[in-house]
């Protein structure tokens, strides 16, 4: 008899819940998902159901659609208390009309169901969003449609955990699973941020993130990380919390080659000209550190650099955590109209603006990779870039002091005034970077995986 194959399941627990513009997590999940999950024999994805503390299967009919960027999972509703049972219940009545809108066979029918959830949110404030945020239908997927049984697991499944939602899973009810079933975990961590500058989030954050990870480095059977530095981070707090220290696989991420004239860019929005602005695309958050950025682009425009060579500093990326003061400064900051902030830029419009861009900066103050750096060397942008933890192993020179403002005033002046800079910086690039792809970075997420299995004796 043959022995059982070994089966990996790709938990894709973020993805489900999460529409709108891809952030690289979300990104690293979603192309684990079409490039993995839905192609190799000895692969599928899954999704953590907190509720049953099971890991359950996703029906092929939504799949596809659930780790797109157009649909997302029903989130989990809370009974209702007290008197407030006896009101009329709006989520589920717009529950049940997505259900009818998205299972009719009739195109009329399902716009009726449309316009009578439209309706129903119309008459007061709510958290339930029919479209995203370039105003595209979202498909709301209730769960007995989008997951299927509860996984039997056993010594022959790997877990393949590369979701971002340590704030919502139980990692002891994870672990207690692990112990009763034997399956294996193989946990993509993309950085212990949160441990290491715990400034930068709100506490309860911290202490949530804190308690995942140090039961998860302990009973992982393999930790994948992104890049050396963050290896090491692990390897450091573990010891110094006295956490068995768990091994460690380094898997570099990647991006889509980008080929000239092979896709149809749109046109810029009216206020950018193509090689005139420099382009941040990160989430407004503290660790990024965009302050440091306004301070030197409003030294510059004070002392007439921009305004010379008529360029714009834009930020690309949803607003954060922590960032009131600076997110009113970019609002009413005054920067003579030379600052932009793009919210909502989707993938189309994000290839646009890396494509006309002059150069890239990323000044953060620590990354576990740094992706949208890697995006940019793809698309042949020169990048300046900080030191902060991954981001020195991406270029030659190991980066910018992302405290030191003179350094960051000098080198975006210098790639704005004098062309051939750029040039310079652009080789400043390690070597291979710009040439991983997306199918080099599965192939050896699976295989770090795969690498965790042990037939049982048994």
């Amino acid at each position: 008899m043959m022995p059982p194959k070994s089966h990996v399941h790709i938990d894709v627990s973020s993805l489900l819940h999460w529409t709108g513009p891809a952030v690289g997590m979300m990104r690293v999940e979603h192309e684990m998902a079409v490039r993995a999950g839905f192609t190799a024999d000895d692969v599928d994805l899954c999704y953590y159901d907190v509720a049953s503390k099971a890991y359950r299967s996703l029906q092929d009919r939504y799949a596809r659609q659930l780790v797109g960027w157009s649909a997302r999972l029903e989130q989990p509703s809370q009974a209702r208390a007290g008197w407030r049972r006896l009101l009329p219940d709006r989520a589920r009545a717009l529950m049940a009309l997505e259900r009818l809108r998205l299972t009719t066979r009739f195109q009329h029918v399902a716009a009726l169901a449309d316009k009578l959830q439209r309706f129903l949110l119309s008459l007061r404030a709510h958290r339930f969003p029919l479209d995203d945020e370039q105003g595209r239908r979202i498909d709301i997927v209730p769960f007995d449609l989008a997951l299927g049984e509860i996984l039997t697991l056993g010594p022959d499944d790997v877990i393949l955990s590369i979701a971002s939602d340590w704030w919502q899973k139980d990692a002891k009810a994870i672990i207690d699973l692990k112990r009763k079933s034997g399956f294996r975990i193989a946990a993509l961590c993309y950085d212990i941020i949160p441990l290491r500058f715990p400034q930068f989030y709100a506490a309860e954050d911290v202490a949530r993130f804190r308690s995942y990870w140090e039961q998860m480095f302990g009973f992982a059977d393999l930790v994948i990380v992104n890049a050396r530095c963050i290896g090491r981070d692990i390897q450091d707090y573990c010891s110094r919390a006295k956490i068995e220290v768990p091994r460690i696989a380094v898997v570099p991420l990647g991006c889509d080659p980008v080929v000239a004239g092979q896709t149809q860019l749109q046109p810029l929005r009216r206020d950018l000209e193509p090689e005139r602005y420099v382009l941040y695309v990160s989430t407004i958050e503290p660790r990024k550190n965009h302050a440091l950025l306004m301070r030197v682009w409003k030294r510059l425009v004070t002392d007439g650099v921009v305004g010379a060579n008529n360029f714009k500093l834009v930020f690309v990326g949803r607003r954060g955590w922590l960032t009131d003061q600076v997110q009113a400064e970019i609002d009413t900051g005054d920067f003579a109209g030379k600052l932009l902030h793009i919210e909502d830029a989707d993938d189309r419009e994000l290839a646009s603006l890396y494509a006309n861009a002059a150069f890239c900066v990323y000044p953060s103050r620590y990354e576990g990779f740094g992706l949208p750096v890697v995006e940019a060397y793809a698309r042949g942008k020169a990048v300046l870039v900080s030191n902060g933890g991954a981001l020195a192993e991406l270029t030659r020179d190991g980066g910018l002091d992302p405290d030191d403002d003179e350094a960051w005033y000098r080198a975006i002046s210098a790639l704005m005034t004098e062309p051939g800079k750029i040039r310079d910086a652009l080789a400043n690039v390690q070597d291979g970077i710009r040439n991983r792809g997306w199918p080099d970075v599965v192939a050896d997420m699976m295989a770090s995986a795969r690498s965790v299995y042990t037939r049982s004796a048994g």
